[in-house]
């Protein structure tokens, strides 16, 4: 049995935010892991970093797969 990755997710700012200001989600940065961020349950398309900056309003996920193949999705943000 091989283990799930880890699929949370930090954040550089209160969630209070203007027009402008610079939100980043942030995952634990492991390299052999891959990332997909989710938009509204949609990928990002070429969001696979372990870091997204946030452009646009809506709820956030990410899923990792590990070395393994095996995928963890975190809970949403928005």
């Amino acid at each position: 049995v091989r283990p799930l990755p880890v699929a949370d997710i930090s954040n550089n700012a209160d969630t209070v935010l203007c027009e402008g200001d610079d939100y980043r989600l942030m995952a634990q940065n492991v390299p052999t892991y891959r990332y997909q961020w989710l938009r509204n349950g949609q990928p990002v398309a070429g969001a696979t970093a372990s870091m997204f900056s946030v452009v646009q309003t809506g709820n956030y996920a990410v899923q990792v797969t590990n070395e393994f193949d095996c995928l963890s999705t975190s809970a949403t943000t928005g």
